[in-house]
């Protein structure tokens, strides 16, 4: 099977990791994957948060647990030592400018590619929507240095999975409405 159709069909989001950090190299590379992501117009309107430490990540997982309870109080997350990022050793945040018409487009398709780029290196990764609640908060956001005029769009983390990847579910056939 070629390559890529290996990493599309095979790559899972991994919601247990290691504590081991990442490389540099290999952090440049997945941000490398993001920016030949194809763009609107090539607008390359997509911009990047690396969350590397612990405390950093453990202080964002602490607020998007709270913006989850204030949300939807009856909502249960996992019982885990933290249920945001998963002990993951990075964090990758994409953003985009809020008056943009296509950049959650953009955003969508740089981190597809950082998430097939990670499994081509044997890195785990997971799309965290939940962070994307980060937003509301203006403390945090000028703490990870985003102004107003953007927005979080797509939370992603990396690291080397804990134990076995997740097992492959079938898919359905595509839905097709119509086909002229």
């Amino acid at each position: 099977m070629d390559e890529v159709f290996k990493a599309i069909k095979n790559r899972r989001s991994v919601r247990e990791y290691e504590e081991t950090h990442l490389a540099k190299g290999d952090i440049d590379l997945l941000l490398d994957a993001a920016v030949w992501a194809p763009t609107a117009m090539n607008t390359q309107q997509v911009h990047f948060v690396v969350v590397q430490t612990e405390s950093a990540r453990k202080k964002l997982s602490k607020k998007v647990q709270d913006l989850v309870k204030k949300h939807n109080p009856e909502h249960k997350l996992r019982e885990l030592d933290d249920p945001i990022f998963y002990n993951a050793p990075l964090l990758i945040i994409l953003c985009a400018k809020k008056d943009s018409k296509w950049a959650d487009i953009d955003c969508a398709l740089a981190a597809q590619n950082m998430m097939l780029a990670a499994y081509s290196i044997d890195i785990a990764s997971c799309f965290i929507g939940f962070a994307c609640l980060l937003d509301e908060d203006e403390e945090t956001r000028r703490e990870l240095g985003i102004s107003d005029e953007y927005k979080i769009v797509a939370p992603l983390v990396f690291g080397k999975a804990r134990g076995e990847y997740p097992a492959l579910k079938l898919r359905n056939p595509p839905d097709i409405f119509k086909w002229l």
